[in-house]
């Protein structure tokens, strides 16, 4: 398994793991942040949302069924 790496600054989706997302501060370190039960990382506001609210293609990790 591969550790992320942050890009920039910023929050970025966890590719294996629609209810987790990296958080990424000016030091380059991420930080692992969880969603709260029954909500997964959106890329459209940029936080946790309801998973009903979420298109499930962008939740979808290659090859698999969707991530939550």
């Amino acid at each position: 398994m591969t550790a992320f790496a942050c890009p920039g600054v910023g929050n970025y989706e966890d590719q294996c793991n629609c209810t987790r997302y990296y958080q990424c501060g000016g030091d380059g370190v991420p930080v692992v942040k969880d969603c709260n039960t029954g909500t997964v990382y959106d890329t459209s506001i940029d936080g946790c949302n309801w998973d009903w609210d979420v298109d499930p293609s962008e939740c979808v990790t290659v090859g698999t069924s969707p991530r939550y």
